[in-house]
């Protein structure tokens, strides 16, 4: 079973956060969500409180095969601006394991140094505030090098499917969608 982190600071994006990992636990990904703020309980930016798995100091030696950056422009400022986070994210990426962030998230990439030479999106508004800019991408989602990026709330639901198939397998990811009733709600091209 895949094992994916999920780093969470104060005024994190509830959709951006949520929805990844409600699709990876139906897909049996174990995920742990992770406080960096030193207390388990973490506020969304629009200020839904949820109690987190662990502290950033319980789960830094654990084996893992991903971490998740969540958007929220707060939450993902308070990211980049902890050296713990930048450190756990920069051996994640050096032991080869995914690293993903949506929205503002991206900015916590590019303070560890991770963008250099990768394409990558992130909402319209963060990317001038990237310094490794140069390979941003207009796309949905993007992969490159061991990254996954994406760009908002919206597509925070095909982030989670390919999030999924990247940690388990696409089989898995398009039993989950259609076990979510995916081609009833709006059609998506993602296992096409």
């Amino acid at each position: 079973m895949s094992k994916l982190v999920v780093l969470l600071a104060d005024g994190f994006e509830t959709i951006e956060a949520l929805i990844p990992v409600d699709i990876c636990r139906r897909g049996k990904v174990e995920v742990t969500l992770v406080s960096t703020t030193g207390n388990k309980e973490v506020v969304s930016a629009q200020n839904v409180v949820v109690t987190a798995d662990a502290l950033l100091a319980d789960v830094e030696d654990e084996a893992i095969d991903a971490v998740y950056i969540p958007g929220g422009t707060k939450g993902a400022e308070s990211l980049r601006d902890n050296p713990e986070v930048i450190a756990y994210i920069q051996k994640a990426h050096k032991n080869k394991k995914w690293v993903a962030a949506i929205c503002a998230g991206p900015i916590v990439l590019d303070k560890a140094g991770l963008l250099k030479g990768t394409r990558f999106t992130a909402f319209p508004t963060i990317e001038n505030q990237i310094t490794d800019n140069e390979r941003h991408s207009e796309q949905t989602i993007v992969i490159d090098n061991g990254i996954l990026t994406s760009r908002g709330p919206v597509p925070a639901l095909p982030f989670g499917y390919q999030l999924l198939a990247e940690l388990a397998d696409e089989e898995t990811a398009k039993k989950v969608y259609q076990d979510m009733q995916g081609p009833m709600v709006f059609t998506l091209d993602l296992f096409d």
